[in-house]
């Protein structure tokens, strides 16, 4: 799973070249309102994630026999 910060790094369009003086540029350019709303897709993201997991736990569960 990845960090807030690993998040943000993908969207960062500088972040490709992997350069951490532009990918802290980027962010520092950053409206409060911009972090807040990636906080909200990373949030979503994780929840969905966290979703799936527990998904895959219940069929391994389901599946083995029972004891």
């Amino acid at each position: 799973m990845k960090t807030f910060e690993e998040f943000l790094q993908d969207r960062c369009p500088c972040h490709t070249n992997n350069s951490p003086e532009g990918f802290e540029s980027w962010l520092a350019d950053r409206d409060v309102q911009d972090i807040i709303d990636y906080a909200e897709d990373y949030g979503k993201t994780v929840f969905l994630d966290g979703k799936i997991e527990g998904i895959k736990q219940v069929g391994e569960i389901i599946k083995s026999p029972n004891e």
